[in-house]
C-alpha cells in the first residue's frame, strides 16, 4: 500500500458529469505535435474520398452506401472494444492493478495514474463512437429524404464543392475516431502483455525452491 499514492485513488473515485466528459472527448479530436503526421495523411485520404464522391454523378446514392457501411463498422467495433475491455478488467489481478495505479504520467494540467489514463481514454472513445453512431443515424435519415438529383444552387461546380466539403468533414471525423481506436487497441495489447507477465511471476513465486 505504501507504493500507492492516495491521490491517485481519490482521482479514480472523482465523478464528472456526462456533459464534461463529452466536451473532453471532443477536445481530444484536436491535432497536436505528436499526431500531426498521421493526421495529415488521414486528411489527405479524406479529401481524396470526399472529392471523388462529391463530384460523382451519383453522389447521394454512393454517400448513402458509405453511411450504411460506416454505421455497421462503428457498431461492430464498439461492441468488440467494450467486450474486450470488460474482459480485461475482469481478469486484471492485484499486481497489475497496483502497478497501474502506482505509475503516474502527465495528463494535461495534472498528473494521473496509468489506470486513470486508460479508463479515461476508454470512456472518451466510447463517447465518440456513440456520437458517431448518432450523427450517422441522423445523416442516414436525412439522406433517405434527399432525391438523387438534388441541387442546392444552379452552379454545378459550387454544388460539388459544397457536397465534397461536407463529406470530407464527416469522413475526417470518423477517420479520427478509427485512428484513436488503433491507439487504444495498442494499449489493450500492452495491458494483456503486462497481465501475462504478472501471471508468470505469480507462477514462479509459487514454485518450491530446489
Amino acid at each position: 500500500m505504501s507504493q500507492i499514492k492516495i491521490d491517485n485513488i481519490e482521482k479514480l473515485l472523482r465523478s464528472e458529469p456526462s456533459e464534461k466528459l463529452l466536451i473532453k472527448a471532443i477536445k481530444g479530436l484536436k491535432s497536436n505535435k505528436k499526431n500531426w503526421k498521421s493526421r495529415t495523411i488521414l486528411t489527405v485520404i479524406c479529401i481524396i474520398l470526399g472529392i471523388m464522391i462529391g463530384t460523382h454523378a451519383n453522389t447521394v446514392s454512393i454517400f448513402q452506401e458509405a453511411i450504411d457501411a460506416i454505421l455497421n463498422v462503428s457498431l461492430a467495433i464498439f461492441g468488440i472494444i467494450f467486450t474486450g475491455y470488460a474482459l480485461l478488467q475482469a481478469f486484471m489481478n492485484k499486481q497489475l492493478l497496483i502497478q497501474l495505479i502506482s505509475n503516474t504520467k502527465k495528463g494535461g494540467a495534472e498528473e494521473k495514474s496509468s489506470l486513470q489514463d486508460i479508463n479515461e481514454n476508454f470512456a472518451y472513445l466510447m463517447i465518440l463512437y456513440t456520437l458517431a453512431v448518432v450523427i450517422t443515424l441522423i445523416l442516414k435519415i436525412v439522406m433517405l429524404c434527399v432525391p438523387n438529383e438534388l441541387a442546392i444552387l444552379e452552379d454545378l461546380y459550387i454544388n460539388n464543392a459544397i457536397a465534397s466539403f461536407a463529406i470530407i468533414l464527416y469522413f475526417e471525423f470518423i477517420g479520427i475516431i478509427l485512428w484513436r481506436t488503433i491507439g487504444f487497441i495498442s494499449t489493450i495489447y500492452q495491458l494483456f502483455n503486462a497481465y501475462a507477465v504478472t501471471q508468470i511471476i505469480e507462477i514462479l513465486d509459487e514454485e518450491p525452491d530446489d
